[in-house]
Formats: C-alpha cells, sequence, structure tokens
C-alpha cells in the first residue's frame, strides 16, 4: 500500500477514534444521552469500516452494538432510563471502548506538560479549560 494512502487510511481512523473517545467523555458528563452516544459512536464507527481490517472493525462494532441494544429496549419499553443491568453494560462497554482509543488518545508526558501550561492559570475561562 503506498504511504500516502496509509497516512489517509490512519487519519480516518485517528478522528473516528478521536470522535469516540469525545463522545464517551460528553456521555460520561451527563451533556449527552444513551441515544446521541449511540448514534453518534455508530457514525464514527462506521466511518472506519474501510480503513481497517474487517476483525478490528467486527470489534469496533460489536462494542457500539451493545450500546444499541441497551438504546432499542429503552425505546420499545417506553423508558427513559436504563436498568441496572443495562448500566452495567454501557459501563463496561464504554470502558473497552476507552480502552481501544487509548493508544490514539494518551498524551506523552511531554505533550501533557504543554497543555497544562498552556491552561495554567486562574482566569475563569482557563478553568473551563483545565
Amino acid at each position: 500500500m503506498r504511504d500516502e494512502e496509509q497516512a489517509r487510511r490512519r487519519r480516518i481512523l485517528g478522528r473516528a477514534v478521536f470522535g469516540i473517545a469525545t463522545e464517551i467523555s460528553r456521555f460520561r458528563s451527563g451533556s449527552s444521552t444513551i441515544s446521541d452516544l449511540e448514534s453518534r459512536v455508530d457514525v464514527w464507527v462506521g466511518s472506519m469500516s474501510e480503513v481497517v481490517d474487517p476483525e478490528q472493525f467486527e470489534t469496533w462494532r460489536r462494542e457500539a452494538n451493545r450500546i444499541e441494544f441497551v438504546n432499542a429496549s429503552m425505546i420499545d419499553e417506553g423508558r427513559t432510563g436504563s436498568t441496572p443491568e443495562e448500566n452495567e453494560t454501557i459501563q463496561e462497554t464504554l470502558a473497552t471502548l476507552e480502552v481501544m482509543c487509548r493508544p490514539w488518545t494518551d498524551l506523552d508526558d511531554l505533550e501533557r506538560r504543554v497543555l497544562e501550561m498552556l491552561v495554567a492559570g486562574d482566569e475563569p475561562r482557563m478553568r473551563r479549560l483545565q
């Protein structure tokens, strides 16, 4: 495979992984619902279909399907909240997805120090970024 094609595939995969990590953060912070999480993760996983090998894609798809199953159960039963069992499934799935995202989202020490310096201070806007 040409270097340009590999770079293109890597960019697409990187964007998708960062998108998934962002959606997980939004859900964990309470700023999105399970329905939002399910639909957005599904889109990001779908964008990977042509840039990762089929086995890797199926691993991502399997985890996205677990979120979809919980969301569908809630919709089918007319519920706005999840059951304790569904909560456990969601938390396990999010933990698995976070591990899958980690190679793409971990910062090295230098990156972390630079970011900390960029948002240092007591100004209200900086506190939000921190």
